[in-house]
This record gives C-alpha cells, structure tokens and sequence, in this order.
C-alpha cells in the first residue's frame, strides 16, 4: 500500500472546506473534492469540534509591525568590542 504525502491545505481551501462543511456536506464528499480520503477532512474540523473558528485579527493594542520594527531593546544597540568589556565586568 503506497502511502500519501501529508497535505498542507490553504487558508482558501480551509474556507473552501469550512463552508462545504456547514452547508452540511459529508467529509467524503469533500473529501473526494481534493482527491483525499475523509480523515484528511476530518484533520481539519476535529481541532475546533467541527465549529467554525474566528477569524484571526491583531489585537488593537499590538504594535503594528512597521512600529514594532522600531523599537530596539537597549541591550541590541550596537556597542563596540573595546567597551563591551568593562561594560560586563561592571554589571
């Protein structure tokens, strides 16, 4: 029996999946759709207990990336090798 590499399906297959799934589609049948057997389905469903999950947002409070980029924490500024010696045997 020859076994099958491991699918790693898109975020639009995933929607594909999750809305063929709650018109009430059987996972075989969707499962047929992308040429696989139901328990590739069933990998997709099972996490959130065939409930559809939210949909990922960033949090308001996070920094958006270009400002997250931004800031540098102190230890990473850049410090010459001269001085970085007496600056860890002081701490």
């Amino acid at each position: 029996m020859a076994y099958r590499r491991r699918i790693y399906y898109s975020s639009a297959q995933r929607a594909d999946i999750w809305d063929r799934w709650q018109r009430g589609e059987s996972m075989s049948s969707i499962g047929r759709l992308f040429d696989r057997e139901s328990s590739s389905i069933f990998s997709v469903l099972s996490p959130t207990g065939g409930i559809r999950p939210a949909d990922r947002t960033r949090a308001k409070q996070a920094l958006s990336r270009r400002h997250a980029s931004a800031v540098v924490p102190p230890c990473a500024k850049t410090v010459s090798a001269s001085r970085s010696l007496p600056i860890i045997s002081s701490g």
